[in-house]
């Protein structure tokens, strides 16, 4: 009980930084209403969880507290992370050390690293990704990387990351691996070349899509400009303009005034319902 209450103690105070640092859009710390969504979709109960960007761990924080809530053995998640960010890769660490993590199920590296030029798993596959990748990165290192295998629909544009991020995430899981993606809005109708042959390549190879739009006028403090894209087994992340060449993409809107009044919670409630149906 002492470990828990020092853990969401160092949380709160993880939260009141990022905002005090002006990076609440999910560079630093990712709300944890959006992170508690896409955990309970993705529903990681065993086997290996990663996440490219981890931040100070928060995804595998929500993560772990699930199998406590559903009373399953957390020993049964090993977690794989890596952080670009020297302090914020140290804070990771202290972080799930007081959240009650065994070292033996943590493997964030031995130092802080890029994971585009430094995968620190590359050969590693895994059944769960958790991701909130830095939006619009302009300079994210394509140069020397243009043959690079993880491109399997195509090389991501130079000058934004998203669609690297999302080539990245998907080479990672294996076949019936789940990942969820927070991602800024203009990924899922950007029109320049490399991204259209990417999204245009994912359809034409039948790729499983769900997405998840979350109004952007809903929660500004935490939720603007923010999509949820939910990969499922055979992995995706298309988006509305291309629904019509999708026609079984579940496509879940969450009206802003809904989300007002429920705060997230029956939110949760809602999208998870919508997408059993």
């Amino acid at each position: 009980q002492q470990q828990d209450i020092v853990g969401r103690v160092y949380e709160y105070f993880l939260s009141k930084f990022a905002i005090a640092e002006g990076k609440g859009k999910g560079e630093f710390y990712t709300p944890k209403s959006i992170v508690s969504l896409m955990v309970n979709i993705i529903n990681p109960i065993d086997g290996k969880l990663y996440d490219p960007c981890c931040g100070t761990g928060g995804m595998f924080v929500q993560a772990r507290q699930h199998l406590i809530e559903e009373n399953l053995n957390t020993d049964n998640l090993l977690i794989f992370g890596q952080e670009s960010q020297n302090k914020t890769w140290k804070l990771a660490r202290i972080n799930l050390l007081l959240q009650g993590f065994q070292n033996d199920n943590v493997k964030l590296g031995h130092e802080s690293a890029d994971t585009f030029s430094n995968d620190l798993h590359k050969n590693e596959k895994v059944d769960y990704v958790l991701a909130n990748p830095p939006f619009n990165l302009k300079v994210w290192g394509r140069q020397g990387l243009e043959q690079d295998t993880r491109w399997k629909w195509g090389l991501p544009p130079q000058n934004n990351g998203n669609y690297a991020w999302l080539s990245l995430i998907i080479d990672k899981l294996d076949e019936k691996g789940k990942a969820a993606i927070v991602l800024a809005n203009g990924s899922l109708t950007s029109s320049t070349k490399e991204e259209k042959s990417i999204r245009e390549a994912a359809i034409e190879q039948n790729i499983e899509i769900e997405v998840l739009a979350v109004a952007s006028s809903a929660a500004k403090e935490i939720l603007n400009d923010y999509d949820v894209c939910m990969l499922g087994p055979q992995v995706s992340f298309m988006l509305n303009s291309f629904k019509q060449m999708a026609e079984n993409t579940p496509i879940i809107v969450i009206p802003p005034h809904i989300y007002a009044m429920a705060k997230g919670v029956d939110c949760l409630t809602l999208a998870l319902e919508s997408l059993k149906k």
